[in-house]
């Protein structure tokens, strides 16, 4: 499988955005893909959603119209596959009912202590526009990265501004989105906009 080009040029500023130079999203992506379609020959495609800030941002990297023909899914936790280093999961996807059975029972051997691999638990529908090819996720990211912006420009680090943005969501029992969209309406600054303002501010 080869990664389109503008699902390539998401990746890269996705990476940036992480903030983490041991991280390269496109590598990692095309090594999942190189290795599982090695052991499974109706491999079809994999998502794989990342947990930033709160915020789920989600690879697609599997056709629309290979969605309907999937028969069976796997799921693994991402801090199986990268050290801890990334919260999220990986899914894969095939054609033929029962190709990860065997995948899927190395795997949970593998996966640290309170990891759990799911078979079939993902099966994705074709009316979902989740498993639409692409980057999912990547606005509200900005979102939250325009509101620590904020905090950090009225005098906070931008690790008090991380702090301050989560203890805003948790006092008042909604999420790090809502959180920020609150910071944002107090300013000029507009809730969405480019994705150039993806980039975490420096910590």
């Amino acid at each position: 499988m080869i990664l389109p080009d503008t699902l390539t040029g998401q990746l890269n500023e996705l990476t940036m955005a992480l903030d983490d130079p041991g991280t390269d999203l496109q590598a990692i992506l095309e090594v999942l893909i190189d290795d599982v379609a090695t052991v499974v020959s109706s491999f079809l495609g994999l998502t794989m959603t990342l947990l930033l800030d709160g915020i789920p941002v989600t690879l697609t990297a599997v056709e629309a119209d290979l969605v309907p023909v999937s028969g069976t899914s796997l799921e693994l936790p991402l801090s199986s596959l990268l050290g801890g280093r990334l919260g999220g999961s990986v899914v894969f996807y095939a054609r033929r009912p029962g190709a990860f059975v065997d995948l899927a029972t190395d795997l949970q051997l593998l996966c640290a202590p309170g990891g759990r691999v799911v078979l079939d638990g993902h099966r994705p529908s074709p009316s979902d526009p989740a498993h639409q090819a692409g980057v999912t996720g990547m606005v509200e990211l900005a979102q939250v990265n325009r509101a620590i912006g904020v905090l950090i420009a009225r005098g906070n680090t931008p690790i008090e501004a991380h702090s301050e943005l989560r203890r805003r969501a948790t006092d008042s029992r909604r999420s790090m989105l809502d959180a920020a969209s609150d910071v944002l309406s107090s300013t000029s600054i507009p809730p969405y906009g480019e994705l150039g303002h993806l980039r975490r501010p420096s910590s």
